[in-house]
């Protein structure tokens, strides 16, 4: 359904039943992370912003938006770069518990259909205690960052959460009583994944329109207005205000997905 929050997250991707989200690294970084650095935050809703730094990862499953596969323990969450000083590019990867430690190479993420390089990903693993003496823990977690450059576009990276259920580290009791508890208390670094208590960009975008609203309804009306005479159902003119012209995809093509990552 239509709102004025977009196509993405309406009540209709709520109905959606039987399907589970799973993007693929194109997806994630091609519209996912893409749509929030070019600051539509209302069309990837289904993704928390999260400063994942300010939690533990046994925490962060409780602040985030989309469900867990009942096959699959995988949480998706956007953030705003944290540095460790404010004249620094030195990422902050400390928790009050540990710490995320890089593993391996940089790895390209490319676009299926061209093979163009949008973006790269990192493997972090999480440590209990402090350098050198951390505990390995069964805590992975992948962190994208993209190539784009628009026009002023916000910085944002997304975090691919993962639990090795596998591994008997530290961490399950934690994650749990996290869950049913509400996750941990720092409520304030969670941005909603509903607009009932929309984010800071979206309070911006809200105090906007309601200053240009009255004229803004007042052009539209009298142009409505212009077509005194004709059935608009006929003519279907809400449809010129469908959501499609906002999508990133191809809307041309047979193979469209409205819902990227759902299948």
């Amino acid at each position: 359904m239509w709102s004025s929050a977009g196509y993405y997250g309406g009540d209709e991707e709520e109905e959606m039943v039987g399907y589970r989200f799973h993007p693929s690294e194109e997806q994630l970084v091609n519209h996912y992370l893409k749509l929030k650095m070019q600051g539509r935050d209302h069309e990837v809703r289904r993704i928390a912003e999260v400063n994942v730094s300010k939690f533990e990862p046994w925490e962060l499953p409780g602040q985030a938006c989309t469900e867990v596969d009942t096959d699959e323990s995988v949480w998706y969450f956007l953030a705003a770069p944290d540095y460790k000083y404010a004249n620094s590019k030195r990422a902050n990867r400390t928790t009050k518990a540990g710490y995320w430690k890089p593993t391996g190479k940089e790895r390209m993420v490319r676009a299926e259909s061209t093979g163009e390089e949008i973006g790269t990903k990192r493997t972090l693993v999480f440590y209990k205690g402090r350098v050198p003496k951390g505990v390995k823990t069964h805590w992975i977690m992948h962190e994208y960052k993209s190539f784009f450059n628009f026009p002023n576009q916000r910085d944002f990276l997304l975090y691919k959460l993962m639990e090795n259920s596998d591994d008997d580290g530290d961490g399950g009791d934690e994650m749990q009583a996290n869950l049913e508890g509400g996750g941990g208390g720092q409520a304030s670094s969670v941005m909603s994944c509903n607009y009932d208590n929309p984010s800071p960009y979206e309070n911006y975008a809200a105090v906007n329109f309601q200053n240009n609203e009255p004229r803004e309804d007042s052009q539209i009306q009298a142009y409505l207005d212009s077509f005194t005479g004709y059935d608009e159902s006929s003519y279907n003119l809400n449809s010129a205000m469908q959501p499609w012209m906002y999508n990133t995809g191809d809307t041309s093509s047979s193979s469209y997905d409205p819902y990227p990552g759902y299948g």
